[in-house]
C-alpha cells in the first residue's frame, strides 16, 4: 500500500510563526508536525512514504532526508502548489492508481489510529471523530450502512456531525475514480479541489465509508489557535515516540 502525505502547501494563517518555513516542519514540543506523523507510521511497520511537497520543499528535503529511521522517503513536487489543491498534489503523486494511505500533512494523532484504518475491513474508509463545531473544520454525515452521506464545510442539519481528520484510505478501483473525476476538472481548468471534496465525488459512483472514533487525540494544526489543542493532544498521548 502506497502512504502518501499531502505536505504541500503554505500555511498562510500561520504564516506569522511558520517565518518562512512549510507548515509541515512547525514544531510543537521540539519536534515538527511531519516528524510525528513519520514516527506514527514508523510504529505502524510502514517502511515506505512518499511527501507531497511544494512550497519550501528543499528544507523539507534537507530536514526529512531520503531516510527516516527506516522508512525510506520519496518526494512529489508539486511545481503549482500556489494555485492548486490537494487533489492535485495527490494527483501529482500517484504515477498510477494503486491502494493508498493518505495523510495531510498538518495533523497530530494517536499512532493506534492508523492501526484501526489499515486493519479496516472497508477498502476505501476515512477516520472520523466527533465534532467541536469550531465553524472551520470539514463536517460529515454518515448514512446506515456507515457510507458518507454528506462532507463539506457547512454545518449540515444533522443530530449527528463528525469531524474529517485528513487520514483516509482508498483501494486502487476508488483511485481509478478520483483521478479521472480530477482529470475532467483539470480538462476545465480546474485544480484547486481539496482531495476529500474529489473522494465525496467519487462517492456518488462507488462507496466511501467512515471510520468512528470519538474522543480522538487528535488535531489538525491550520491556525494559531489550534497549537494549544495540539499541545494537550501530545500530552495525553504521553512519550509519543
Amino acid at each position: 500500500m502506497k502512504v502518501i502525505i499531502l505536505a504541500a502547501g503554505m500555511g498562510n494563517r500561520l504564516k506569522d510563526v511558520l517565518k518562512g518555513k512549510p507548515k509541515s516542519l512547525f514544531e510543537i514540543k521540539g519536534k515538527s508536525l511531519l516528524e510525528y506523523s513519520l514516527e506514527a507510521l514508523l510504529k505502524n511497520g510502514i517502511d515506505e512514504v512518499s511527501i507531497a511537497v511544494g512550497f519550501k520543499s528543499e528544507q523539507i528535503r534537507n530536514k526529512i532526508g531520503d531516510n527516516f529511521r527506516g522508512i525510506k522517503i520519496l518526494y512529489n513536487k508539486n511545481e503549482s502548489y500556489e494555485t492548486t489543491g490537494s487533489m492535485h498534489s495527490l494527483y501529482k503523486s500517484l504515477r498510477k492508481p494503486e491502494d493508498c494511505l493518505v495523510l495531510d500533512g498538518d495533523i497530530i494523532y494517536d499512532p493506534k489510529s492508523l492501526r484501526e484504518i489499515l486493519k479496516c475491513k472497508e477498502k476505501d474508509v476515512v477516520l472520523l471523530t466527533n465534532c467541536r463545531k469550531s465553524k472551520d473544520e470539514v463536517y460529515v454525515t454518515l448514512g446506515n450502512s456507515k457510507r458518507i452521506a454528506y462532507l463539506g464545510k457547512q454545518l449540515p442539519l444533522s443530530k449527528k456531525i463528525f469531524e474529517f481528520t485528513g487520514i483516509s484510505k482508498f483501494s486502487k478501483n476508488f483511485v481509478l475514480h478520483m483521478i479521472k473525476l480530477h482529470r475532467e476538472k483539470m480538462k476545465k481548468g480546474e485544480f484547486e479541489e481539496y482531495y476529500e471534496d474529489c473522494a465525496y465525488r467519487a462517492n456518488k459512483i462507488m462507496p466511501w465509508y467512515g471510520l468512528v472514533k470519538e474522543n480522538l487525540a487528535w488535531s489538525e494544526v491550520d491556525k494559531k489557535e489550534d497549537i494549544k489543542r495540539a499541545m494537550r493532544v501530545l500530552e495525553r498521548l504521553g512519550s509519543y515516540s
